[in-house]
């Protein structure tokens, strides 16, 4: 009798022991997806990576280590039911910021190439206004460029103009950067008034003033680019070039029709 007194003891402690044990457990994993979903939160609210909340190095967290004492934990044992939703919604949200971020440079150089060719395609409709109508008129050096070519010409300098702009502004900050970016804007300001001067105005003499002074702006534009990055200075010269030929261009042109 005393026997099996003592075996039901022993059976209802042992029992008592593994619920303990089982309770111990839940109250962990019950922790472990309450921390989940705190990650998850932290991570939507803040815009943290993976590695930044140490998701990803979860088995390695001395904090998170499960006990393996007993038989009932395990070192596999890390399936609490919220944990797949947390993982499959940081893995979402991972993909799409990194869907953003590829886009990103993307959609800055397309939003620089628009905004700097405004001012250009403001000259280019000052520049229609007598192209065909008075411009054709006048006499020409025969060396002046072909009509249908002047506007293909200028969208092509203007388009490596942006560019070199564009390795300078990403460049780091410094002196050279500074005065290339101040000449790079006055010289987009200009090459817009200069036409409606020339072919809606018909003013030559303000419009050779204004070309000569692109011209230096130009030499100054390419020297700073230059300094900051070769390719971006590499980039100026066909435009320096170009509008070095125009101001020449402009002064004959104004010479011989007097």
């Amino acid at each position: 009798m005393a026997n099996k007194d003592l075996l039901s003891v022993n059976k209802c402690a042992h029992r008592k022991q593994n619920h303990d044990e089982i309770f111990r457990s839940r109250i962990f994993d019950l922790y472990l997806s309450s921390n989940d979903v705190f990650i998850v939160a932290k991570t939507l609210l803040f815009g943290q990576t993976r590695g930044q909340m140490g998701l990803g190095s979860r088995r390695q967290d001395p904090r998170l280590k499960r006990i393996t004492t007993d038989g009932y934990h395990n070192r596999n044992h890390w399936a609490p039911s919220t944990y797949g939703l947390a993982d499959r919604k940081l893995m979402e949200s991972s993909k799409q910021n990194k869907t953003s971020q590829d886009l990103k440079p993307a959609i800055r150089v397309l939003s620089w190439f628009t905004g700097c060719y405004l001012l250009p395609f403001v000259g280019y409709l000052g520049m229609s206004q007598g192209l065909w109508s008075w411009f054709i008129t006048l006499n020409r050096p025969e060396w002046s460029a072909p009509f249908g070519l002047i506007v293909p010409i200028w969208t092509v300098a203007n388009g490596l103009l942006i560019y070199a702009s564009w390795l300078a502004w990403n460049a780091p900050q410094c002196r050279p950067r500074t005065v290339g970016l101040v000449t790079y804007s006055a010289q987009l300001v200009l090459n817009a008034v200069w036409p409606w001067l020339y072919f809606w105005k018909h003013l030559a003499i303000p419009t050779v003033v204004l070309l000569i002074l692109v011209v230096l702006l130009a030499v100054f534009n390419t020297i700073a680019f230059w300094k900051v990055n070769v390719r971006s200075g590499q980039f100026m010269l066909p435009y320096t070039a170009w509008i070095a030929y125009s101001a020449i261009l402009f002064t004959v042109i104004w010479r011989m029709n007097q």
